[in-house]
């Protein structure tokens, strides 16, 4: 069975009550209300070990729990899963950008060892040149429709498509990386600067999720 993460973003600013990314509204589907989600690409289980634990990996993030002082949204949200939701976390977006550098160093690696295989596989004839070069020199370009709010509602693209297709051979999602970018520009955007920059007032960001299977 897969498993799914389900995120959302805080919003507090100095000392203040967290609040809901103003995304984060409700959405109605099959007579329910859902809270509108962070919308991840895809089901990435290194990212979620690095997020906490899940699927096997080695966490990288603190285990937090979910927050005693969660927003009402996002708290009347996870409270409705019951007990389909397991390992909830709360973590700053500096921890969940920190996720973001080693996943991509994950990347990195099996890409060298796939292309070691690879190589392999050509020197002892097991593959062509044409098919080597197919698979690491691939000059197509992406005609693929990028999505580029995090917010995106995945089920309203499932009616763009034609049926029996998936969303993915259609839109370019949005990946872990686009995250932290977002709301990194969320953050520069709702910044209130003073003159003298003593004092200005910077919106402390985190994300809250949990997962279920």
């Amino acid at each position: 069975m897969g498993c799914d993460v389900h995120m959302f973003c805080e919003i507090r600013y100095g000392n203040g009550p967290w609040m809901a990314h103003p995304k984060h509204t409700l959405n109605k589907e099959d007579d329910q209300y859902y809270a509108y989600e962070i919308q991840a690409a895809n089901r990435n289980y290194t990212m979620f070990g690095l997020l906490n634990g899940v699927r096997g990996g080695k966490a990288l993030c603190n285990d937090n729990g979910f927050p005693d002082d969660a927003c009402e949204l996002i708290d009347k949200e996870y409270c409705s899963w019951g007990i389909d939701a397991h390992s909830p976390n709360h973590i700053s977006l500096a921890s969940f950008k920190n996720a973001v550098d080693q996943l991509e160093q994950c990347y990195k690696q099996e890409d060298i060892e796939l292309k070691e295989d690879w190589n392999d596989a050509l020197r002892e004839g097991e593959i062509t040149q044409e098919e080597y070069d197919e698979k690491f020199n691939n000059k197509l370009v992406n005609s693929k429709t990028k999505i580029e709010d995090i917010f995106y509602n995945y089920a309203e693209l499932y009616k763009t498509i034609p049926p029996g297709k998936a969303v993915y051979e259609f839109y370019e999602l949005p990946d872990y990386r686009d995250i932290a970018v977002y709301l990194d520009k969320y953050i520069h955007d709702n910044t209130h600067y003073c003159p003298n920059g003593l004092f200005d007032i910077v919106p402390e960001v985190r994300l809250v999720f949990w997962f279920d299977n």
